[in-house]
């Protein structure tokens, strides 16, 4: 059961934990309700695995092993997102392992085949020391960057900007 706080303006989560953040995951979030039309919602993040993130998004062929901390704002005015702002980082080492082209089936429509194939090839087998996952917004783009430094495969720095992101690839 999740814990949940109301008050005037707002609803507090003070510590929720969920399969979803893995087994040492938790979050405390807040939900700005102080404008009904505008709505913002703040959490922080506590040894959130990043293989239940990773299987989410992409097929069983993708894996990855580490434990992130940070956090995550999504305002809402009139119904659009307003505001996205997240940073996430690492607490220890991980890996990411690609193992297929279909693994991440769902960048597709917001990079070309050169640039997705690139992405593919960078993270099979990929141990790293430093992660840092962030995203933020600008008008209508969504940019997401994946920071990752290995001390013995290098550094990945991928920035992947999402244009219009309910309507697809501009």
């Amino acid at each position: 059961m999740v814990p949940i706080k109301a008050e005037t303006e707002r609803i507090i989560f003070p510590k929720a934990q969920n399969p979803f953040l893995g087994k040492s995951g938790c979050m405390t979030a807040v939900i700005d309700i102080n404008k009904y039309e505008d709505l913002c919602f703040s959490a922080r993040f506590s040894g959130v695995s990043f293989g239940k993130i990773i299987d989410a998004f992409a097929s069983e062929d993708a894996a990855a092993t580490g434990l992130f901390d940070g956090k995550l704002k999504i305002c809402l005015a009139k119904s659009a997102i307003s505001e996205v702002d997240a940073d996430f980082l690492n607490k220890g080492t991980g890996i990411i392992n690609i193992k297929k082209e279909s693994s991440l089936a769902f960048l597709k429509p917001y990079l070309d085949k050169p640039s997705y194939n690139a992405l593919i090839d960078n993270f099979k087998n990929y141990e790293y020391n430093k992660g840092i996952v962030a995203a933020e917004n600008n008008d209508d783009v969504l940019g997401l960057n994946l920071d990752f430094t290995s001390e013995t495969m290098g550094r990945r720095n991928i920035t992947i900007n999402f244009y219009n992101i309910l309507g697809g690839k501009k």
